[in-house]
């Protein structure tokens, strides 16, 4: 079993399906073949307590370890079921009502029983996602099978078992699930990578011999990979096998060369630390023409949490570097016996001057600034260069999750128009020859804060002049100022070759008057845009 972390105290988990009855539907299909209807089965779920039932069961040993639960909805269904000699996997919707949940009609849950006769089904396996299960749902709920993990003891009973559908019946089948925590991935009884989601991220090994003198070799080498923090994990590769071995070779004269070992390796169990390890190596160091003879002794201790693996990969979840080893005699080294530093936490592999247990970036170009947990963050904002997206931030300057500067609560700026949306055309507002009317300046509120709608924060006051126009921009007594605007009035409709006016500094209850010397026109088309800041109280 993997130990991960034991701390399952009071965890909600899931127990018995509700609906354990059968009854008599007249309505059931009859098709083509007169000697045959198409039965529907039901499966329906509700939530327990695992943690009471553990409680009530204390002489049952199997109840000392409970999974974690997850706090999403169940959407989708996988079920595998057979009859007939043949197996059959589906996946169906998730519905609730007052008594709980259940599966959704399907026609691939329609079993073809003869005329007054029955079908003995075997359900095989059923597991419950909070989305669709070969995109982005996350497996939520398994019911777990015979096995030699602890959870079949879980249930009254566990998968696989046969049930019978009857001609003429509706059945809703009594299943017991529990909660699905990757950490304890092996105590459900299904095969690893069928019951993990099928995101899988590729890990690419580089490992280096030196000697006592410090010369460095390029190494031949396998491992083994535990999913787990320990040996005791669920084991992904073996040293025995070809995809855990290093490919070495000789280009003539002396040129060694080795190619990056390439794994795959699914992301880290639900609920543990992106820093917390979550894979386990053992390398075994082997004799080869470009090292010579050197100690075998398998090097224990190798662990790798998610943020060592995410870091070596590209945006798009592809390898970008290696994962680099150094083992041997020269000081730092590896060693099977441990003298080296056989426990990667102890060392410092990319010479950062982190240790490797709290190194998050543990392959750090060499002459990188890090920050206090190895990882390069050019302008200390917190944020590591490979996820910051404003890299030169000054100093001192709060940064939000992508490393860009925040409000921090100084005023609030944003843009307001002028206009009414009766006389929008084109470039801007369409004026006739003789027009005097007030128009409205509205604050939008998509670029200010607490704002759901446009809000009113003066009027313009137009007129015709001699050989142009006048403007009165009229601020009211509010919570916002002009710190800047720009007037742009065009004969035509598209706005070329405007005539521009800007001017700045509106107080709040203030104004400022503008005129826009024009030759004679058809229509005038006009538009002033302003840059306001909420007024700043002392």
């Amino acid at each position: 079993m993997m130990k991960f972390i034991n701390k399952y105290i009071a965890l909600i988990a899931l127990g018995a399906m509700m609906f354990t009855s059968c009854s008599k539907d007249e309505s059931s299909e009859v098709i083509d073949d007169a000697e045959l209807q198409a039965v529907e089965i039901t499966f329906g779920a509700s939530l327990n307590d695992l943690v009471d039932r553990a409680a009530q069961s204390i002489s049952k040993d199997h109840f000392n370890t409970i999974p974690d639960c997850s706090d999403a909805e169940p959407a989708v269904a996988r079920i595998d079921f057979s009859y007939g000699g043949n197996s059959y996997q589906t996946d169906v919707a998730i519905l609730k009502d007052a008594n709980g949940y259940f599966t959704d009609y399907s026609e691939d849950l329609k079993i073809l029983v003869p005329n007054n006769g029955q079908v003995t089904i075997s359900l095989d396996g059923f597991m419950v996602y909070d989305g669709d299960p070969d995109s982005t749902g996350n497996l939520i709920w398994v019911a777990p099978k015979e096995s030699d993990g602890d959870f079949d003891g879980y249930v009254d009973q566990a998968l696989p078992f046969d049930f019978t559908v009857e001609d003429g019946t509706k059945p809703y089948i009594d299943v017991e699930v529990l909660c699905f925590d990757r950490r304890m991935v092996n105590e459900y009884g299904y095969v690893f990578f069928d019951i993990l989601p099928e995101v899988i991220y590729p890990l690419c090994l580089f490992v280096n011999y030196c000697d006592e003198d410090g010369r460095h070799y390029v190494a031949d080498y396998s491992i083994d990979l535990y999913f787990g923090e320990n040996a005791s994990g669920i084991q992904l590769y073996d040293h025995t096998e070809s995809s855990a071995m290093a490919s070495t070779g000789d280009y003539g004269d002396g040129q060694y060369y080795a190619d990056p070992l390439c794994l795959v390796v699914p992301g880290p169990p639900a609920n543990l630390g992106d820093n917390e390890p979550y894979l386990y190596m053992v390398l075994y160091p082997q004799d080869w023409d470009g090292t010579g003879d050197i100690d075998n002794s398998p090097i224990q201790g190798i662990t790798l949490s998610w943020n060592m693996v995410k870091s070596l990969l590209n945006g798009d979840g592809t390898t970008n570097e290696y994962y680099h080893l150094l083992i041997g005699e020269c000081e730092g080294a590896l060693t099977g016996d441990g003298s080296g530093g056989g426990d990667t936490g102890n060392n410092d592999l990319d010479g950062d001057g982190v240790t490797n247990d709290i190194d998050q970036c543990p392959n750090t170009p060499d002459g990188a600034v890090v920050n206090a947990v190895g990882c390069p963050d050019s302008d200390g904002d917190g944020v590591y260069d490979n996820d910051d997206l404003c890299e030169e931030t000054p100093t001192g300057t709060a940064v939000d999750e992508d490393g860009c500067p925040v409000d921090i609560g100084g005023p609030d700026c944003g843009t307001a128009t002028w206009g009414r949306e009766d006389l929008v055309e084109g470039f801007g507002l369409v004026l006739p020859t003789d027009f005097t009317f007030p128009v409205r300046i509205l604050a939008e509120a998509s670029t200010l804060d607490g704002l759901s709608t446009n809000l009113e924060i003066g009027t313009i006051q137009l007129s015709t002049v001699e050989g142009g126009i006048a403007l009165a921009i009229n601020i009211e007594d509010g919570a916002y100022e002009v710190t800047e605007y720009t007037i742009s009035a065009s004969l035509s409709a598209d706005g070329s070759n405007p005539i521009v006016e800007s001017g700045s500094s509106i107080s709040a209850g203030g104004s400022a008057n503008e005129t826009l010397t024009i030759p004679s026109f058809q229509d005038l088309y006009l538009k002033i845009e302003f840059d306001i800041c909420e007024v700043s109280v002392n």
